[in-house]
């Protein structure tokens, strides 16, 4: 049985292609330009198809000497700050969908009060400076090491997971930084692939249906 198309399909059909030139045509124009002269982009003699193909500013781009640099400072920041922010990140948030912490509620406002309120880039820039991270990577890094918004989503994550699965993995011999990391991976189910953590997974939470029975 075929379903008819309604005129309010088409419309929302059309809405969809306008929005999605709207987000194409920029990435397209920028690929033109690189491709052309500069007087032809400064002109406006063209919007998507140069008219004088060209190389020269990927030329420039590879010859320079600052190019290597900022890759190689590009890849450093990325995966420092990865690797600090999840770790931040998830220790914080562990320990924080704990009841039984001291001050939690005080430290969890704290967390939320920065999700409203930001210092700004000035106080940002002077912390910076007295700690005498100018002109490093750690001047890049440290400020963005932990994100309010994504420690209350991590620590959601771990209030959902059931206590029953945290007893287990302690009757198993894991710890806490153990628990949190395996947690953190995708439980198996019948609709997601297994996960490097399946198999621990899987036992943890067979263990604790037997506890439980």
């Amino acid at each position: 049985m075929k379903l008819k198309a309604t005129w309010f399909d088409t419309i929302i059909v059309v809405i969809i292609c306008l929005i999605s030139l709207l987000v194409i045509l920029p990435f397209l124009y920028i690929i033109a330009v690189s491709f052309s002269p500069p007087g032809d982009s400064m002109a406006g003699n063209f919007f998507i198809w140069p008219k004088h193909w060209t190389l020269d500013a990927y030329s420039y781009l590879l010859n320079a000497n600052t190019f290597l640099t900022s890759v190689k400072n590009s890849v450093i920041i990325t995966a420092m700050g990865t690797v600090l922010s999840l770790f931040v990140s998830i220790t914080l948030a562990y320990a924080l969908s704990k009841k039984f912490l001291p001050g939690r509620r005080i430290m969890l406002l704290v967390i939320f009060f920065t999700m409203i309120f930001h210092g700004g880039m000035i106080p940002n820039y002077l912390v910076v400076k007295n700690l005498g991270l100018i002109d490093s990577y750690w001047a890049v890094v440290l400020p963005a090491a932990s994100s309010a918004f994504n420690i209350m989503v991590i620590r959601s994550f771990f209030q959902s997971l059931p206590e029953s699965l945290d007893e287990a993995a302690r009757i198993d011999g894991a710890g806490n930084s153990g628990f949190s990391t395996r947690s953190c991976c995708r439980c198996p189910n019948r609709l997601s692939p297994p996960s490097p953590c399946s198999s621990w997974c899987s036992s943890g939470t067979s263990s604790s249906r037997r506890s439980s029975t």
